[in-house]
């Protein structure tokens, strides 16, 4: 398995590459494990298979430019509407088994449209609510 540092990540977000302005991206994959302990069972007994989640979380540097960061995710909000993101780990090459992208569609479900202090660049750290299931592709 090769190790890398995350210094070329590509997000895309409703169709706008929004990598220049972001520094931080997490793609938290998870699932429920139902508890199915019975009488007897002397341990909390789950089985897996349950519903998935994938928490998505992405950080920007404020800019109100035409198809910046601001006014891509003003119109997002707006709308309240789903829309498609996807994650490659290196950069906008295409898919490969070592830079596998993720694709999904989600919900802004926090936005802070206004941030900032004296002495720094605005930071946006958005959260997004899956909408439905997160592909993983390889090509």
């Amino acid at each position: 398995m090769a190790i890398a540092v995350s210094t070329n990540v590509s997000i895309t977000v409703n169709s706008v590459v929004l990598s220049d302005h972001s520094n931080s991206v997490a793609l938290d994959l998870g699932q429920d494990a139902p508890e199915i302990t019975a009488f007897g069972d002397t341990f909390h007994v789950h089985v897996g298979g349950g519903l998935k989640t994938g928490d998505l979380s992405m950080t920007f540097y404020g800019d109100e430019a035409a198809g910046e960061t601001g006014a891509t995710l003003d119109v997002i909000y707006a709308a309240g509407a789903a829309v498609s993101i996807v994650l490659l780990p290196d950069g906008p090459a295409p898919a490969t088994a070592t830079n596998p992208s993720w694709t999904a569609t989600y919900v802004l479900t926090s936005y802070p449209a206004v941030t900032g202090t004296p002495d720094g660049v605005p930071s946006i750290t958005t959260t997004w609510a899956l909408a439905t299931a997160v592909v993983r592709a390889t090509s």
